[in-house]
């Protein structure tokens, strides 16, 4: 059963890094420069699936429920007039479930996940979740590698006429050097 599922994770990986590296054309070569072993897959409390990152001995998203931390944070997010939500930090894409509804509400919303961690990212790219994430046409997902602040700017330029909301995911938000690039970002 084990090894059925670790083919299975290995398999959902491959075909989810075939449809982001569209997106992002060197992703293959910059994942096989990271360790994913910095990460482990665990459950929350909900029985979601959830990381754990070993060094900095942090969850990524709540150890009680993820989709209920994602919902959460975004009913405080104001939501009503925004075309576009800029969330820095992907997780294992609860946010994305979280804002289906407001995506489903008109066919411009888009949501934008910034991702600065290419361990969690090779990770994401396990999941279920990534499968319908990058089926999503209204979703896009940006690396910021050593180009971040140029990548801030390309997104900037390419939204500058959007009304727009932004979000740093909770675990990244406890992070100094994520808090400072989200607020690079915002800059």
């Amino acid at each position: 059963v084990i090894k059925m599922e670790q083919s299975l994770k290995i398999d959902r990986f491959q075909n989810n890094l075939r449809i982001l590296s569209k997106e992002i054309p060197l992703l293959g070569v910059y994942l096989g420069k990271c360790n994913p072993d910095v990460f482990s897959f665990c459950r929350t409390a909900n029985n979601e699936p959830n990381l754990f990152h070993e060094e900095e001995k942090r969850f990524i998203h709540d150890k009680q429920g993820a989709l209920f931390e994602a919902k959460e944070c975004l009913k405080n997010t104001s939501l009503d007039n925004a075309q576009v939500l800029f969330i820095y930090g992907l997780g294992l894409g609860y946010f994305h479930t979280a804002a289906k509804t407001w995506l489903e509400k008109d066919k411009k919303h888009r949501l934008i996940f910034i991702e600065e961690d290419l361990s969690l990212l090779h990770c994401f790219l396990q999941t279920e979740e990534a499968e319908k994430l990058l089926q999503d046409s209204q979703v896009e997902i940006f690396f910021a590698g050593n180009e971040a602040e140029n990548l801030f700017l390309e997104i900037a330029w390419k939204n500058v006429f959007q009304a727009y909301e932004t979000f740093i995911l909770p675990s990244y938000e406890k992070r100094e050097e994520s808090q400072k690039l989200y607020e690079k970002f915002l800059s």
